[in-house]
């Protein structure tokens, strides 16, 4: 099968123009997902379980929360970035939305979310995708870049001083040349 107008035709489209759509035909399949389930369960059945789903996952989503905190406060007294717990947090935010929603749907990306193994999963591609290209270094209380750091010896130091001898009025002290 000859896939060449396909991809042509997502080359065109652009992320911003399609992002919209999904979310549109996400709603979709939630609404009539939710009509299904409540014609099978009956509509109390369906609330409550919606109303469960949605504090077991916030609730999970705390615990997990809790936990990436406390390893990126460790890693930043450890004298390092917690870039990868920054990610993981970022994730968890967006789980917990998910389950906040009214749904099968999201609840399944939700949990996707909130699981730590499919969590580490889609850090790992995400750190092998382009989407890390800036790695940091974080001693004594800066970061800066490895390429940077490459650069330069570590034995710089980062001093100041003043050239007051062409200046009137300034005594020289006894110490100057």
């Amino acid at each position: 099968m000859n896939f060449t107008f396909i991809k042509g035709l997502i080359g065109l489209v652009s992320i911003d123009k399609i992002f919209p759509l999904v979310i549109f035909f996400l709603l979709i399949a939630e609404i009539y997902i939710l009509i299904l389930v409540g014609q099978i369960t009956g509509v109390l059945n369906l609330l409550l379980l919606i109303v469960v789903s949605a504090f077991v996952g916030i609730g999970f989503i705390r615990k997990q929360g809790f936990a990436t905190l406390i390893r990126g406060r460790e890693r930043i007294f450890g004298g390092e970035l917690p870039t990868s717990e920054l990610v993981e947090g970022l994730f968890l935010v967006i789980g917990g939305i998910f389950l906040l929603m009214p749904g099968f749907i999201s609840d399944c990306l939700g949990i996707t979310l909130a699981v730590p193994f499919s969590r580490k999963m889609m850090i790992i591609f995400l750190e092998k995708s382009s989407f890390f290209k800036f790695r940091a270094n974080f001693k004594a209380g800066s970061a800066q870049s490895e390429s940077v750091k490459d650069n330069y010896p570590e034995d710089i130091i980062d001093a100041e001083f003043w050239d007051h001898s062409d200046q009137k009025g300034i005594k020289k002290s006894s110490k100057d040349p």
